[in-house]
């Protein structure tokens, strides 16, 4: 590297020496000495000749002089210039070496500040990154707050609205006693279920002293209603009162939405007792075990008796039975009632009177019919039957006076036998008395009378078809002596025998009718 410098050195220095007018000649090239020293200084420096493998110190000085004049006048001069250059490149490392050492500080401080501030930023980021720890924890701790407020909003809400519906179910029952005293049930049956709706927030709180008090003046403001409803029906649903005072009528119409408003056993019993008195009335006329001096009520001869007296009382009533609800259905209770009561009784006739007319039978069955027919069309009941007391047998049985006409299959008897046993033994395990009152009353309205009394005839028809059976014997007897067993009259014995048939029983149908 300094052997490529000094080259350089010497071909500037060459460059610069004052020309000789001595010649050189370089490669059989004659050149001006100084001159051309110089480019030839300056060639062989520029191409770096000394780091050249074939360098030849020889022949690189021969080539700067390549005679003794360019020797001896060019040796002086470019001595002086490579010394100027050595000084000068001697300062140039010393001012490298200066800069290199001040640059050495500088890069040193610079080092030390880089470090600082490295430092600093990692400070920073420390401190940074514990007050976002910070920040969190403080969020945190704000969404717990805000949790625990949002709870007790939620309570506060509940205990405001609880302690509203408190001030509220107080004030009802309040009123709700001062209505029951003075009776003023339409506005009682609004305020029971207001009572009851408000009640049941307070379920779970029936520990507390005063719900529990409030809960016991609701259970003794119902007993107090409930007494007072049976106490004015008792006293107050009687045609004659009805008649007598306007208010009164409204005033049970009233008590029954109390008994609505109440629990559903209340109207059962209500209508239970009401019914009940007239199955009492119905029993003592008709029955023939307590009927004493009206013993003929309960002959089977006085069946249509029976049928008057239900329709005529239901008739005679109608404005007590107005007093009801629709949706109660008491009349057609009633009524059901009462023919299942019937029922009952007609088993117990026709199984202790014994042999029975065969007549009398037909037109108590007939006039049995005909009262369902009737009852059905009064109440509009459905054809489904009805669910108890002859419910299944009541297509047969309604079609009695087909059977008259047409007769009845072996099977279809055995049938008809078999439900009617079933029905009477369910009558003997029920006491042979009027079934329990149905609380169900909304089931009546797709309910039929067809065969709620006339089943209890199916199981005592015996003595219908053996009659029957030896008419038509003693019609096929004289028709085989009178049979000339002529074809033509074969024929018309075979048409005379199912016309003769046809109008014995349509005769003992008519006659039973």
């Amino acid at each position: 590297m300094a052997l490529r410098q000094s080259a350089a050195d010497v071909a500037a220095l060459t460059a610069s020496a004052p020309p000789t007018p001595s010649s050189l000649q370089i490669g059989g090239v004659a050149l001006d000495g100084g001159r051309q020293s110089g480019a030839a200084v300056q060639a062989v420096s520029g191409s770096d000749v000394f780091a050249s493998h074939d360098f030849d110190a020889v022949d690189f000085i021969n080539r700067l002089f390549p005679d003794e004049t360019s020797l001896s006048s060019g040796v002086d001069p470019l001595v002086a210039k490579l010394k100027l250059r050595v000084r000068r490149v001697d300062a140039e490392i010393l001012q490298a070496v200066r800069s290199q050492s001040t640059g050495g500080a500088r890069a040193k401080a610079d080092l030390e500040q880089a470090q600082t501030a490295i430092f600093e930023l990692n400070s920073r980021i420390q401190d940074i990154k514990g007050k976002a720890e910070q920040s969190e924890v403080m969020v945190q701790e704000i969404c717990r707050d805000i949790k625990k407020l949002d709870c007790a909003k939620r309570h506060l809400t509940g205990t405001i609205t609880a302690l509203r519906r408190l001030s509220m179910l107080v004030s009802a029952v309040q009123q709700l006693e001062t209505m029951a005293v003075r009776r003023q049930y339409r506005d009682s049956a609004n305020l029971l279920e207001a009572v009851s709706q408000l009640s049941t927030h307070f379920h779970g709180y029936n520990d507390i002293p005063k719900v529990a008090e409030l809960q016991k003046k609701h259970g003794a403001v119902k007993s107090d209603l409930r007494a007072h409803v049976f106490e004015d029906f008792h006293s107050t649903w009687l045609p004659s009162v009805i008649a007598q005072d306007p208010s009164a009528a409204p005033r049970l119409a009233d008590a029954c939405l109390v008994v609505d408003a109440l629990e559903p056993h209340v109207r059962e019993e209500l209508v239970g007792n009401l019914t009940s008195k007239e199955l009492v009335n119905y029993t003592s006329v008709f029955d023939g075990s307590i009927a004493g001096a009206h013993g003929d009520q309960s002959r089977l001869e006085a069946v249509d008796r029976r049928y008057a007296w239900v329709k005529r009382n239901l008739k005679a009533k109608e404005e007590l039975w107005g007093v009801f609800p629709p949706q109660w259905r008491v009349p057609q209770l009633l009524c059901m009632s009462l023919c299942r009561l019937t029922k009952t009784h007609l088993l117990e006739i026709l199984d202790t009177a014994g042999p029975t007319d065969v007549q009398v039978l037909l037109q108590a069955l007939h006039r049995t019919i005909e009262f369902e027919r009737e009852m059905d069309e009064y109440f509009g009941a459905g054809g489904s039957g009805a669910d108890d007391g002859g419910g299944d047998g009541s297509d047969e049985a309604g079609q009695e006076d087909d059977d008259e006409k047409d007769g009845a299959s072996a099977g279809q008897v055995r049938a008809k036998y078999e439900r009617m046993r079933k029905e009477k033994e369910v009558a003997e395990q029920r006491g042979g008395r009027a079934l329990p009152m149905d609380s169900a009353a909304a089931s009546l309205a797709k309910a039929s009378f067809r065969g709620v009394i006339s089943g209890s005839f199916e199981d005592h028809l015996g003595p219908y078809v053996e009659l029957e059976e030896r008419q038509l014997m003693d019609m096929l007897d004289t028709l085989v002596v009178e049979e000339t067993w002529g074809k033509v009259s074969g024929l018309g014995g075979d048409a005379e025998v199912a016309g003769q048939s046809s109008s014995s029983m349509g005769g003992d149908g008519g006659g039973g009718g």
